[in-house]
């Protein structure tokens, strides 16, 4: 465990490894790779989103429904280095899968514009990638379950 670990930051004033995994431009376009043969459920959020938070249990029940069909989902916190332990105990708490990832640059911009060119980094964003990694769907605000669970569907046919 200690190896899977490495390099990774503590839970400020507890010393306990933070298992959120950084995430910076090139990662997150890796991490669209590796899953490569699934359909990709990005969800951006923060822990002082509300409306983040409340769309955790739909996307989880999205997640179980259509994970067994080819549906990977994936979390991704914007939240600053100070907030990270607030934001995995929030994922732990909620029964959201790890691994789960935290933006990690030093231009925020440049991230942002790397996931979206059009996207200006309001949350919570959902960002939908095909088998081949290619963005086929982005919803930047609160997306209906109806909405998503459909994009999902047509993906998967």
């Amino acid at each position: 465990m200690a190896l899977a670990l490495a390099g990774a930051a503590a839970l400020p004033g507890s010393g306990i490894p933070l298992t959120l995994k950084p995430l910076d431009e090139a990662g997150y376009n890796a991490l669209v790779k590796q899953h490569a043969g699934k359909v990709v459920l990005m969800d951006i959020w923060a822990a002082w989103c509300e409306p983040c938070r409340a769309e955790t249990q739909d996307l989880l029940k999205i997640s179980k429904q259509f994970g067994p069909q080819g549906l990977d989902y994936v979390t991704v916190t914007l939240d600053s280095p100070g907030e990270l332990s607030y934001a995995e105990k929030y994922l732990h708490r909620n029964g959201v899968p790890f691994p789960a990832y935290y933006r990690k640059t030093k231009n925020e911009d440049a991230w942002v514009h790397n996931v979206h060119p059009q996207w200006t980094g309001t949350l919570p964003a959902l960002f939908l990638y095909d088998r081949h990694g290619n963005l086929a769907r982005a919803f930047i605000g609160t997306a209906t379950p109806e909405a998503l669970s459909s994009a999902i569907r047509e993906l998967l046919k």
